[in-house]
């Protein structure tokens, strides 16, 4: 079964902020011919950065034959939903006092390792804090943050599916 991802206003913004800023760096090059060698050294590392934060962008995620699949353009993550020990739901308060470790901090999605009190290192594939944020805790110990647009059918699909596959 697939699952939209929600996605937050802020993350949006920061978005279109982040295309704006990066293709109005490009298009000074093309209007001013005189422009210094380490321009385009930063354009091109933006340039970069733009690209991959646009195709590791999670798109979906998906239960189906026992795992959970955290599917973006370019990457699929794949979870044996046997892996699970514990579903939690997480208001957005819960998150007000996250860090970025590493990753993408709301161009195209919050993906990436963030320490969020009380919950550690959470690995997030979202595009939106809101509440009732998924954390999945691993039996590892990795926590993982997600945003369904329908949390609730999205915890009853998992719960469902762990069931059927732990049965087989």
């Amino acid at each position: 079964m697939n699952f939209t991802i929600y996605i937050d206003k802020t993350c949006k913004i920061i978005t279109i902020i982040f295309s704006i800023i990066t293709f109005g760096l490009l298009s000074m090059t093309f209007i001013y011919k005189s422009t210094p060698w380490i321009v385009y050294v930063v354009i091109v590392f933006i340039l970069c950065i733009y690209t991959v934060a646009f195709l590791v962008k999670p798109t979906k995620y998906i239960i189906d034959n026992g795992k959970l699949i955290i599917q973006s353009i370019i990457l699929r993550k794949e979870y044996n939903l046997s892996e699970i020990e514990s579903v939690k739901f997480l208001c957005k308060n819960d998150l007000n006092k996250a860090f970025r470790v590493f990753g993408i901090a709301g161009g195209f999605s919050y993906r990436g390792d963030f320490l969020i009190k009380n919950w550690g290192k959470v690995t997030s594939y979202s595009k939106g804090f809101k509440n009732n944020m998924v954390l999945i805790q691993l039996k590892s110990g990795k926590n993982i943050l997600l945003s369904p647009l329908d949390e609730e059918l999205f915890n009853q699909s998992l719960t469902k599916a762990e069931k059927e596959s732990s049965s087989d």
